[in-house]
């Protein structure tokens, strides 16, 4: 077995998900010989030494944890964190460890878009409004990946249509409520089919009803973006280990720090661990505090545009209402919701030009058959394109039966409800960071500043984070809340 420290030396080719594909979107990053360590240089390195944070799980979510925990300095008094990550070092000793490589699971297979509004206005509502701490994270998001080096990130605009009457009145009443919460008006607007057909000449106007347009909508590349915060993290001093694999965790109260225990052999001591492992979350808690994750897998394909009306050259990240207003008016419990399978509108569909030139096509929301289901349905992935992108802008058909570089799925980690999980497990310094869904490299980054500055200091969960524990929010299945 081979042990790895992460290192901006190099980065580690290669993913139990998709190898072929994850090597594709490398090619372009300079070649560099990765720093490959032997187990036993790596329990070396890896000392005994009680660290002040261990992080499980190395996709957006641990890495921008990590970066968080060690960049900036802390400090309570602002109600909104610095924006961008410094490269000051705290005194404080957090290391990450994941069982494959970093970002190889649903982080590394996103497609990358961000549906972003710019600030939010604070006077307009409670900190613990999930819209405005929603439109925060993704602001903040979209200052950090900018401020990173080599990101793919850029500016481009997000387009959200509606194609039916009712998607439209769907959006209009999306547009009052978000309107108010936002800094600047002008950030989100309301369309007529008229402004939709202006912003994307492409568009069948017999299609389209209108939609919503978020000038602050931006697209990274989710790959890039998860090793530019690692490396900024290992800057800084975080220590991050690849291939090690958590199997157990648990509190020596005598020693009172948590026992991290590794398929290696080796045990970690921490005074506080956060898992963020994704959708294998209950994989390494105690039983008792199985989480209500569900595993849902997500498909994506890479085309190379060809041949590309001009209108398209500049495409903004194209999403669909369909599937977003089933999803939010539908009061059964999310569970329920994703097996029903025959309903088109489940399937969630998006599309973007890359920063490398390429269409990104995908959504689908699809119950894998196994654990590590990474098999794509083509079937079920060129229905979906059928019946929302083909029709609303035609020209992608063209793209996306053109020449395609690869498909691949990757399996995200949803809740019941929607909502990411960011709580404190128990009494002592046992925390989760998970459910994030597809939302993971939208807002995870700007939630991370807030929960991290948590986890660090202790006291009581921030407002703006309430929303997201676990009070009050599942039910058991004896019918008793598990908060």
């Amino acid at each position: 077995m081979q042990g790895r420290i992460f290192s901006r030396r190099g980065y580690a080719i290669g993913s139990t998900a998709a190898l072929s594909i994850t090597a594709y979107l490398l090619s372009d990053l300079p070649k560099k010989d990765f720093a490959s360590m032997s187990m036993h240089e790596v329990l070396l390195t890896n000392s005994s030494e009680v660290q002040d944070v261990l992080i499980v799980g190395g996709g957006i979510i641990g890495c921008s944890l990590a970066a968080h925990l060690v960049c900036n300095p802390r400090s309570s008094s602002p109600q909104t964190p610095p924006s961008t990550l410094g490269k000051n070092k705290k005194n404080i000793k957090v290391t990450l460890l994941e069982k494959q490589t970093l970002a190889s699971e649903s982080t590394g297979l996103s497609a990358g878009t961000i549906w972003s509004l710019g600030a939010p206005k604070w006077s307009n509502a409670p900190p613990s409004d999930p819209n405005l701490a929603r439109i925060e994270f993704s602001h903040l998001t979209n200052q950090i990946y900018e401020s990173l080096p080599d990101t793919g990130f850029s500016k481009c605009g997000c387009l959200k249509l509606a194609m039916s009457l009712e998607e439209s009145a769907f959006a209009y009443d999306e547009y009052k409520e978000l309107a108010p919460l936002i800094e600047d008006p002008s950030n989100l607007l309301f369309l007529s089919r008229k402004g939709v057909k202006e912003k994307l000449s492409e568009v069948d106007e017999r299609e389209v009803y209108g939609g919503l347009y978020a000038k602050e909508g931006s697209q990274v590349d989710a790959l890039r973006a998860a090793f530019a915060l690692a490396e900024r993290a290992e800057e800084a001093g975080a220590n991050i280990v690849e291939n090690i694999e958590v199997k157990k965790i648990e509190r020596d109260e005598e020693k009172r720090v948590y026992k991290v225990s590794t398929a290696c052999g080796k045990t970690w001591l921490s005074k506080k661990v956060v898992v963020a492992s994704g959708a294998w979350v209950n994989e390494v808690l105690d039983p008792a505090l199985h989480l209500p994750i569900i595993p849902i897998k997500g498909q994506m394909a890479i085309c190379n545009g060809e041949p590309t009306p001009p209108s398209l050259q500049s495409l903004p990240v194209i999403y669909f209402f369909s599937s977003y207003m089933w999803w939010s008016s539908n009061k059964t419990s999310r569970a329920a919701k994703i097996k029903i399978t025959d309903n088109e509108n489940i399937n969630h569909c998006y599309g973007k030009r890359g920063s490398d030139g390429r269409y990104y096509f995908g959504g689908d929301r699809l119950i894998p058959s196994h654990s590590r289901d990474y098999e794509v349905d083509e079937v079920n992935l060129r229905r979906t394109m059928n019946e929302k992108a083909f029709k609303s802008i035609p020209a992608i058909r063209d793209i996306f039966e053109g020449e395609q570089v690869g498909s691949w799925a990757g399996i995200m980690p949803f809740t019941e409800d929607g909502s990411p999980i960011m709580d404190k497990l128990d009494g002592e310094g046992l925390f989760v960071a998970t459910g994030f869904g597809p939302e993971g490299i939208t807002i995870g980054p700007g939630a991370m500043k807030f929960f991290g500055r948590w986890v660090a200091d202790g006291g009581d969960m921030p407002p703006i984070l309430q929303t997201f524990g676990m009070k009050g929010r599942f039910e058991k299945k004896n019918g008793e809340n598990r908060g």
